[in-house]
């Protein structure tokens, strides 16, 4: 019996961004897979919290004792070599053991792009040293961030491995009612924009956009906005939203007439993929890992040249999403993982 220890500590936060997506829907997978399979999997975490969003049956949750984050720092390592398992970070982090299956999601920190404040820069330079340090095996979601580990972190290929995302949390999803009439929105009426909007997504490219269009009309949803300073009464066409829930998100992107997605960097890009699932057809930037995932599903502009005309756009032709929808799938995700599991030897 192989045991494995995953680092379940940010699944204790009660939120859904795109690590905790990630880790959820793949652990709620290997879960079910994990009987017969002769492993033997812990999510850990420190004292006096809980894993959230995430029933497990097979799974064994382990509380560590630790009652905070520094302490648990210790702790885990202690455990890991308790159990005789292999340490496993699905988050995008790394704790100080040696020979450990580390997922790097992506090396968007280190890009000129990302504008990243000096200090949060720093600190992540030093996450990714650590990584590299440490590192047995390494998880990525796309080859455009295999290549950067390799080039950037000089991370050998060949400890490397591909497991990709998916959508199927779309379908547990109900659309929230009402949500077209509570914005004054037709059906497939609106061109829908929705992330986290750090300057690297560009959503800047939405606002010149709706200027340059001034017969259609744009919504924008996120948390964190680099437009929302820009949006004036100039901007009529053009409808900010702020945060909204995973069922807004739903009922918008299923009834929007494309989703636009101008990153000029990602790891994989999960929304288009959510958008192509339910129908809608998507806008995407040709850049960093996007047209390697879409290839030709995808309507592509360059993020970098806003004068389109998207009604002339639309109108060109692309692929049928079927084969995409089969390939990246979270039930492939999980086997995948499990697949590692079995085969590291570290």
């Amino acid at each position: 019996m192989k045991t494995i220890v995953i680092d379940g500590e940010v699944l204790c936060e009660n939120r859904m961004d795109g690590i905790h997506r990630f880790m959820i829907e793949t652990l709620g997978r290997i879960d079910k897979l994990l009987p017969g399979s002769e492993l033997d999997i812990k999510l850990v975490h420190s004292k006096g919290r809980s894993i959230q969003n995430l029933e497990l049956r097979n799974i064994e949750v382990v509380d560590l004792g630790c009652p905070h984050k520094g302490m648990r720092l210790l702790a885990l390592p202690q455990y890991v070599k308790k159990v005789g398992g292999i340490y496993c970070s699905m988050s995008n982090d790394v704790i100080a053991y040696k020979k450990s299956i580390i997922t790097i999601m992506d090396l968007i920190p280190l890009s000129p792009l990302a504008k990243y404040p000096a200090k949060s820069l720093m600190r992540m330079k030093m996450v990714y040293a650590k990584m590299k340090k440490y590192a047995g095996q390494v998880v990525t979601i796309s080859n455009e961030s295999k290549k950067d580990i390799v080039n950037k972190l000089g991370i050998p290929a060949d400890k490397v491995t591909l497991v990709g995302t998916g959508y199927e949390h779309m379908d547990r999803i109900k659309a929230a009612d009402g949500v077209l009439e509570k914005y004054n929105l037709r059906e497939r009426g609106f061109y829908y924009a929705m992330g986290n909007q750090y300057p690297y997504k560009n959503f800047e490219w939405v606002r010149q956009a709706a200027k340059r269009n001034p017969n259609e009309q744009f919504v924008v949803a996120g948390k964190v906005t680099n437009i929302e300073s820009h949006v004036d009464d100039s901007d009529s066409n053009l409808m900010y939203l702020g945060y909204i829930s995973d069922e807004e998100h739903k009922a918008l992107i299923s009834s929007a007439k494309a989703f636009i997605h101008p990153s000029k960097l990602e790891g994989f890009g999960i929304p288009p993929l959510e958008a192509l699932s339910l129908g809608t057809p998507v806008i995407i930037a040709r850049a960093s890992c996007l047209p390697e995932i879409y290839g030709g599903t995808a309507h592509y502009i360059d993020p970098d040249n806003v004068d389109v005309d998207l009604n002339e756009l639309m109108k060109e032709e692309v692929e049928a999403p079927d084969k995409l929808l089969a390939k990246y799938t979270w039930d492939n995700v999980a086997s995948d993982w499990m697949k590692i599991f079995k085969e590291t030897k570290l």
